[in-house]
């Protein structure tokens, strides 16, 4: 009611201070009033938006990946599987089980009988350890079996397919 000089007010939505009016709508340490700062969110400086309060740019690493101001840069960016390196970017792994480190999408654990013999997440579990003679059983487990021409993995053994000629498998 008096700021700076008698009767003269502030007007609203603004603060006093040294005598001077100011706007306090987009100031986080007064919120629209001069007693009502905003709270630190986590992961995040406080900003303040026509006195509302939420987070400012989150912190490396972090984000706002659900939207809701009141809990802040809730996201850890470089451990989360649904939001791995941002906000949206889901892991996902064929034959396996995806895991995020440091942004980046990994395989966590590959099913029963597949192997990610590439070391590659892109294509994640891409060897069917259990049929494919050239990985059977293991990854670089390639079927080699004395007189054969062709060989079989089935449930991760191999077998024969073709002898080569004038051989027989007579067991």
């Amino acid at each position: 009611a008096h700021c700076g000089a008698c009767g003269r007010a502030c007007a609203a939505g603004q603060s006093r201070g040294a005598g001077v009016c100011r706007s306090v709508a987009g100031d986080v340490a007064h919120r629209g009033r001069s007693d009502n700062a905003c709270p630190t969110p986590a992961n995040a400086a406080p900003a303040c938006t026509s006195g509302a309060c939420g987070p400012g740019p989150c912190d490396a690493g972090y984000g706002n990946c659900d939207a809701n101001a009141a809990n802040g840069c809730e996201t850890n960016l470089n451990a989360t599987v649904a939001h791995c390196g941002g906000c949206g970017r889901a892991c996902v792994i064929a034959n396996g089980t995806p895991a995020c480190s440091s942004g980046m999408c990994a395989v966590a654990a590959c099913n029963a009988g597949y192997a990610n013999c590439n070391s590659t997440a892109g294509d994640g579990c891409e060897v069917n350890t259990s049929a494919d003679p050239n990985h059977c059983g293991a990854c670089m487990s390639r079927c080699a079996l004395a007189n054969v021409m062709t060989h079989t993995c089935a449930a991760g053994a191999c077998g024969v397919g073709t002898c080569n000629a004038g051989f027989a498998n007579c067991n």
